[in-house]
């Protein structure tokens, strides 16, 4: 299932709410990530974050050597960004619908679902996995025009 647009911003404003309550600039940097992606944006530069952040007129006249300072710093933000939003999900956001991650060197923001932690539920996806793996994508001679992953997967789209 696909978050829709209304679905993305409702995920984030929940998000940014009891993860950034403190932190102003991190809901900006997540309000800015959300409207990029909602945009399309494919990969989001340090420079055009730090823009984003520190805006234009701070910006305007300072050497490279600094921006390159703010640009490690709005790059550390990010690293302190993906870290709280991770223990949100493993603590108090563990049973929302859908987990948001900031993917690393792109800055996109990503949709996930939120599957419950459960070991019993994992334990038997491994084992049809596996049991997958012996009868169908076995590594001598893998039978893909059986496989129902084929679709999905690198070498069965070769085929």
């Amino acid at each position: 299932m696909d978050l829709d647009t209304a679905e993305k911003q409702r995920c984030v404003g929940a998000v940014s709410a009891q993860v950034f309550a403190n932190s102003a600039r991190s809901k900006q940097i997540l309000s800015f990530l959300l409207k990029e992606h909602l945009t399309g944006a494919q990969t989001l530069g340090t420079s055009k974050l730090t823009a984003e952040c520190y805006g234009d007129q701070q910006l305007k006249g300072t050497t490279a050597e600094d921006k390159l300072k703010l640009d490690g710093r709005v790059r550390a933000q990010l690293a302190r960004m993906r870290t709280e939003l991770r223990k949100y999900f493993d603590d108090k956001g563990r049973n929302e619908q859908w987990r948001v991650k900031i993917a690393k060197g792109t800055y996109q923001l990503l949709f996930e679902d939120n599957l419950p932690k459960d070991a019993r539920l994992f334990n038997e996806y491994h084992a049809l996995l596996d049991e997958h793996s012996k009868g169908i994508c076995r590594k001598r001679e893998p039978r893909c025009g059986e496989c129902v992953l084929r679709e999905i997967c690198r070498e069965g789209r070769r085929t």
